[in-house]
């Protein structure tokens, strides 16, 4: 009841922000498009910016980010945000945790996590495998690896993203009050 709650307040919140976002003097906007585009993104900006938020707002998004459900990070990730009242720009950016340059890195550590996991040793895996083995009950075999060792690296990888987040969060938003003052 407490997630449906949330939705609504937060439904509600977003369209009032929406009405308060600042006119931004447009010569052309069809449909007012651009208007709501600009409102938008200067929400975005603004919400949910307290650093305990924005912590949670990385964990949330390392997390999903880290699974191997390609395709549902960015659905999921604007879910739960939207749901548990988190920054929802943090919460999809730290999702590209994934992106495809580091991606295999993070695949390979949640295998052998997953296979640790799951064997008690470490996954010893060689070209032989691909090459001579059946290539589907590898895959199979990878992705329950990579299934079960991805929360294993989000619990340990999203909390230290989360403190540093909270730390510089923390300390911008103490040099923000000291300019002000």
């Amino acid at each position: 009841m407490k997630l449906l709650q949330n939705a609504r307040d937060e439904g509600r919140d977003f369209k009032a922000a929406l009405d308060e976002a600042p006119d931004f003097g447009f010569r052309w906007d069809i449909l007012g498009v651009r208007r709501v585009l600009h409102a938008t993104w200067w929400r975005l900006l603004r919400e949910h910016v307290d650093p305990r938020e924005l912590g949670w707002a990385v964990f949330l998004g390392i997390f999903i980010g880290l699974s191997p459900f390609y395709g549902t990070h960015v659905i999921a990730a604007l879910l739960c945000a939207f749901f548990f009242k988190l920054n929802k720009l943090a919460v999809w950016l730290a999702t590209n945790v994934s992106f495809p340059v580091i991606s295999p890195f993070f695949a390979f550590v949640s295998c052998q996590l997953g296979h640790f996991a799951l064997e008690g040793e470490w996954l010893m895996l060689g070209l032989d495998a691909f090459i001579e083995g059946d290539k589907i009950e590898l895959v199979k075999e990878l992705f329950i690896y990579w299934t079960v060792g991805f929360p294993i690296q989000g619990m340990i990888l999203g909390p230290i993203a989360a403190a540093i987040t909270y730390r510089v969060a923390k300390a911008r938003q103490g040099n923000k009050t000291e300019e002000v003052s």
